[in-house]
């Protein structure tokens, strides 16, 4: 015997209402897995020391609505994770990473080995990848602590807005957690990240000084001011340890030859007829630098060609800008300048640290046909053997006039 079905058809009406009803089933469930906005508490800063019984002592910093201000807390724990129970425990509101900014490491941390933290903060899905990642010569504690500026409510955008002004002097390294991961996980190459430091007293009076090319790192800049916290200079590491640290001038010089620098005012004293005469820029990238990498019998020869577009905005010396053969006078004096400040940077780098962070390994990668080749071959002793050249152009407009009409380099 055979059944017959009778076949069901729905006009285009009943299918769209079909189709509402399907999808407003999840939302029938309510979002009890997702906390109200009024049961968490946003951390801005977190900081990682080294334990004492356990492997990290952890600092957050918090915001709390009830006193406009933000508090912090620190505690023992195995790892972030039991960091944030822990933390559960004695606070009213879960804490919560989602809106982090900065993530401050202590040079005790880091000179135990960094993999193990950068594994900790990339595996945590409410970190974000665009945190920036700073290391303080003392504890992280005592700088989330110290830092108090007057202009911003909150700490992350005290550190957003520095961070944003980096590109009016290029002393400040902006390095961040992807970053760091990624140059510890690519074959061959080196990390790098900012020093942040706490000011611990006046130096004006102190007979510390430092050169015409800012050699300060962050803790030793003598000044006065309520916020004792200052951020300048770099970390550079071989492999996940630090093994040297950069001025704010070296960090300049370091930014220029990765493509990262944007802009900065730079004085010469020794460019001019009169010695006296002193000449300050507006220096801006001109372009992407150009760099070259060529290996033989085991060497790396390393050519870097940098642009630099300049503005004049004092000048007290006899020659004349509108002058072309006096401007060309000038421009090799200034180029010439910054290509030694440049060389004796990287002459420190690959001698003293040996360490690739510029970044080179990756323009010397393209000498290799497979993947294979390339982490077969030791790039660490050809780059501790290699010639490595800097050349630097640089441009000079006469003044203001002509950097409003252009509408560039202003600040």
């Amino acid at each position: 015997m055979k059944i017959k079905f009778k076949s069901v058809f729905l006009n285009p009406a009943s299918f769209a209402c079909l189709l509402l009803c399907l999808a407003g089933a999840p939302a029938a469930a309510g979002c009890q897995a997702v906390p109200e906005t009024d049961m968490q508490t946003y951390i801005m800063l977190v900081g990682i020391d080294e334990g004492v019984r356990l492997p990290y002592q952890i600092t957050f910093q918090y915001a709390a609505p009830k006193n406009n201000e933000p508090d912090t807390l620190t505690v023992e724990a195995q790892n972030l994770w039991d960091a944030m129970q822990i933390a559960d425990a004695f606070t009213s509101r879960v804490l919560n990473l989602e809106h982090n900014r900065v993530i401050i490491v202590s040079q005790a941390v880091a000179d135990r080995g960094m993999e193990p933290v950068i594994e900790m903060l990339t595996w945590d899905n409410s970190i974000r990848r665009e945190c920036f990642l700073l290391m303080t010569l003392g504890k992280a504690r005592d700088f989330i602590k110290s830092n108090e500026s007057n202009v911003e409510r909150y700490p992350s955008r005290h550190f957003e807005f520095v961070m944003d002004g980096n590109t009016e002097s290029g002393m400040i390294l902006i390095s961040d957690i992807h970053s760091f991961y990624t140059a510890l996980k690519s074959p061959q190459a080196q990390a790098a990240v900012g020093l942040v430091g706490v000011n611990e007293g006046n130096k004006l009076d102190s007979g510390q000084s430092g050169l015409e090319d800012f050699d300060y790192i962050a803790g030793n800049i003598p000044r006065e001011g309520r916020n004792q916290t200052e951020i300048m200079g770099m970390a550079v590491f071989l492999g996940d340890r630090p093994v040297g640290y950069l001025s704010g001038g070296e960090c300049r010089c370091y930014n220029m030859i990765t493509g990262r620098f944007h802009s900065g005012v730079m004085s010469f004293t020794n460019v001019s007829e009169n010695p006296d005469a002193e000449l300050v820029l507006t220096v801006e990238k001109s372009g992407p630098p150009s760099v070259r990498v060529r290996l033989e019998d085991g060497k790396a020869d390393i050519s870097v060609n940098v642009r630099l577009r300049c503005w004049v905005e004092s000048f007290n010396g006899p020659e004349s800008f509108r002058d072309p053969e006096q401007t060309a006078q000038i421009e090799e004096k200034v180029g010439g300048e910054i290509s030694r400040e440049m060389t004796n940077l990287v002459q420190k780098v690959q001698k003293e640290m040996k360490s690739d962070a510029f970044g080179f390994c990756d323009y010397a990668r393209a000498n290799f046909w497979t993947l294979r080749e390339w982490e077969d071959y030791d790039w660490q002793k050809a780059f501790e053997s290699g010639q490595i050249r800097i050349n630097v152009q640089t441009e000079i407009n006469p003044g203001d006039k002509e950097r409003a009409l252009t509408g560039k380099g202003q600040r």
